[in-house]
């Protein structure tokens, strides 16, 4: 089964130049989010899935598959841990 990944509740997302900032509401925690990382907030409103992700890093970003995948899963685990998004099945 794949892994599908959802954006918490009460969370403000603001772009800020070429980085972006992801505030909690509820427990004030932010989050500092690099051009990359930007662009991959954004697309977890239509790409759900691990394996969308590591495709849209991998034609988005020109690396390879290997290091989108290690890319994504370190920055998705960070969200999760953090509060910022949510596994689901």
């Amino acid at each position: 089964m794949s892994r599908i990944y959802v954006k918490s509740n009460n969370i403000f997302f603001q772009e800020i130049g070429d980085e972006g900032i992801l505030l909690d509401l509820n427990s004030s925690k932010y989050f500092r989010l690099n051009y990359t990382g930007s662009e991959i907030w954004k697309a977890l409103d239509q790409l759900t899935e691990l394996s969308q992700l590591v495709e849209f890093s991998r034609k988005n970003f020109h690396i390879s598959y290997d290091q989108a995948l290690a890319e994504i899963s370190v920055f998705i685990n960070a969200l999760v841990s953090s509060g910022f998004i949510r596994e689901t099945e």
